[in-house]
């Protein structure tokens, strides 16, 4: 992956300053777009998606949505690839317990989730993207996104 262009910035654990990271990284996307034209696999919904998602994730158990808490977020663009990360000051989970992979284990959470109206968010970022990475701790995910 040849690196065209990269952002990283940190945003408060609040609704109102995580919606304009969102807004802001779109808009970076769609800039970037501009350059590679040709290429037209990206999903610009599901970038949106992804996105909100992990920062819900990050605020809401990362930072137990304390507005004081900051998420950093990490944006790496290439003309093949558009790589998200998004990191909190959490604990971290145990992610090789989730095991999206395991139909069975993922049905579990999704019938979890339909008690609770939450609870899909991994499953949902796994399904819009092309890769969903996290590191040894567990507080930072990674997503990839082809272009």
């Amino acid at each position: 992956m040849e690196l065209v262009q990269a952002v990283s910035l940190s945003t408060a654990a609040i609704p109102s300053e995580v919606g304009r990271a969102i807004s802001f990284l779109s808009d970076q996307v769609k800039q970037f777009n501009a350059l590679f034209p040709q290429n037209s696999q990206f999903n610009l919904f599901h970038f949106r998606l992804a996105l909100d998602e992990a920062l819900l994730n990050a605020s809401e158990h990362g930072c137990k949505n304390r507005g004081e808490e900051n998420i950093k977020i990490f944006a790496r663009f290439s003309a093949e690839t558009v790589e998200i990360s998004v990191e909190d000051p959490g604990l971290g989970f145990a992610f090789d317990d989730l095991n999206l992979d395991d139909d069975r284990k993922l049905g579990n959470i999704m019938a979890r989730g339909m008690k609770k109206a939450k609870g899909w968010g991994l499953p949902i970022i796994q399904s819009v993207t092309g890769g969903l990475f996290w590191n040894a701790r567990g507080n930072r995910i990674t997503m990839l996104f082809l272009r």
